[in-house]
């Protein structure tokens, strides 16, 4: 009996340690993800570059909660910086996988202009507020990925000189967001 018993053990301990391990998706719960873009701000008249960093954490399956930073510059002496939440829900687990995003961007721009059509100098403050719809593509290997997004922004932005307001206005746009993605 105690033979059967040893066999029977060592039959069922082989074929765990030769059971194919159960991948999970890069949408699962406790998964992190990174991205990355990069925007070309390039203007007739002047070179701009701006770095877009994101992380996320799937607190749920499928639903990722996240913070977005995004840094640039442009030629005569414009500096921007901005960040802020947001949270995207897919709806399936797959290689191909559509989702919804909403996000909130707040940020700042220290600028000296010495352009003599546009000489000013001062800080800018905004806020942004985005609604969209995109898609992920997860199927590159085990934790590369491309995402690219479309929706509505809002954009309000303050300028200030020496410390005090000198206009303020609203815009809608409707920008299209690509970004590459690891998971870990």
């Amino acid at each position: 009996m105690k033979c059967i018993t040893a066999l029977t053990l060592a039959l069922f301990l082989s074929f765990n340690l030769f059971a194919q391990e159960v991948k999970t998706s890069l949408l699962d719960k406790g998964t992190q993800q990174v991205g990355f873009s990069y925007a070309d701000m390039s203007s007739d008249d002047a070179f701009g570059a701006q770095v877009y960093l994101r992380y996320g954490y799937f607190v749920l399956h499928k639903l990722q909660v996240g913070v977005d930073v995004n840094s640039g510059a442009r030629d005569f002496n414009i500096f921007y910086a901005s960040g802020g939440p947001y949270i995207k829900y897919h709806i399936k687990r797959s290689w191909f996988s559509p989702y919804a995003t909403v996000s909130t961007d707040f940020g700042i721009c220290d600028y000296t202009d010495q352009r003599a059509q546009y000489w000013m100098t001062g800080k800018l403050a905004w806020q942004k507020y985005f609604m969209g719809a995109g898609v992920g593509f997860y199927g590159v290997n085990d934790h590369w990925g491309f995402e690219t997004a479309i929706g509505y922004q809002y954009e309000q932005y303050q300028r200030n000189d020496d410390g005090r307001p000198e206009s303020n206005f609203d815009k809608w746009t409707n920008p299209i967001r690509w970004r590459i993605t690891y998971a870990f």
